[in-house]
């Protein structure tokens, strides 16, 4: 059994090869061989523990016998008053071998749910994104936002990046790390929708209960990919965007219906799962001026997918 943290497997993985096994996840959810139910949690006084289990089981949706199956686990995060805990290395991924039940490995820290965050939503703006996108546009600036952009760039030749906040110290030091990643031009703006209104790929990772952007903003042929709130009472898109939007889609049907809230869009949208764009049954964006919505929720056991992975290349000293 190996157990592992944020800087053992930070710089063994990049966002290229996290996709990829994302992409299997996917194949094995559309095959009908993955475990992915709805979050639950262990309430305590103070706050509680969110438990994600899942796992891939059996063969790939061609029917080939899948490297990354046979294997089941959960990551489990605390939520509490004192929010900093979240920020921090107490968080896990436990690995289990799905046939024998024998403990493979334990992965603790934050990165390996932001890398597995960001391999999705890099996933689906690469099955829904057009092949010619070059303005990738961000809101906020956190923690996250960095593997969001990163796993854009694994899947479009952007050139430009437009970056808004309404932290402008974080956006300064985003700006900054990027400078020294990517070559090409990083533009600060003074309005979200001076960067909504000029991306073609659009990222919006905020904590906002309320709409950080007008629709009316939105250019024909923008794909968006959400990570923020999304409830009744507090989402960080607009209402009104479900009346230009083409094609909306999610990583997690089952999540979105076990949120003890409603959705902010409603509950009969005809919201597609990603493994139907992954698997080809549906063709995902049929023409250059669709405005695309990918509405991210997280779908449970793809952290256990990714940390098998993790797990198995440190397991042969691949590193």
């Amino acid at each position: 059994m190996l157990l592992l943290s944020d800087e053992d497997v930070r710089g063994h993985i990049d966002m290229a090869t996290a996709i990829e096994q994302m992409r299997h996840a996917f194949l094995e959810q559309a095959a009908g061989t993955f475990i992915g139910p709805a979050r639950t949690s262990l309430q305590a006084p103070a706050g509680k523990l969110v438990f994600a289990k899942g796992g891939a089981v059996g063969l790939d949706a061609h029917g080939n016998n899948d490297e990354h199956a046979n294997v089941i686990g959960f990551r489990v995060y605390p939520i509490f008053k004192n929010d900093s805990v979240t920020a921090g290395d107490d968080q896990m991924v436990v690995v289990y071998n799905a046939d024998t039940g024998k403990l493979k490995g334990i992965i603790t820290g934050r990165y390996i749910g932001s890398l597995r965050t960001g391999a999705i939503n890099g996933l689906a703006a690469d099955l829904m994104a057009r092949k010619d996108a070059r303005v990738l546009g961000v809101i906020g600036a956190g923690y996250q936002a960095r593997t969001q952009i990163k796993a854009i760039l694994a899947v479009r030749p952007i050139k430009k990046i437009l970056l808004f906040s309404r932290t402008k110290s974080r956006t300064r030091a985003l700006k900054q790390y990027l400078e020294r990643r990517f070559d090409g031009d990083v533009q600060l703006e003074d309005e979200a929708e001076d960067v909504v209104e000029d991306s073609d790929i659009l990222i919006t990772a905020t904590n906002s209960r309320t709409p950080i952007f007008n629709t009316r903003d939105l250019k024909r042929g923008i794909h968006i990919n959400s990570i923020g709130p999304k409830f009744e009472d507090a989402h960080e898109l607009p209402e009104d965007i479900l009346n230009r939007l083409d094609l909306i889609v999610t990583d997690s049907l089952a999540q979105l219906a076990g949120y003890s809230r409603p959705y902010f869009l409603g509950d009969n949208i005809g919201m597609l799962g990603l493994d139907k764009l992954v698997s080809g049954s549906h063709p995902g964006r049929k023409s250059a001026d669709e405005i695309t919505l990918f509405s991210s929720a997280g779908l449970a056991g793809t952290e256990v997918v990714l940390a098998n992975y993790l797990l198995d290349k440190f397991a042969k000293a691949d590193v």
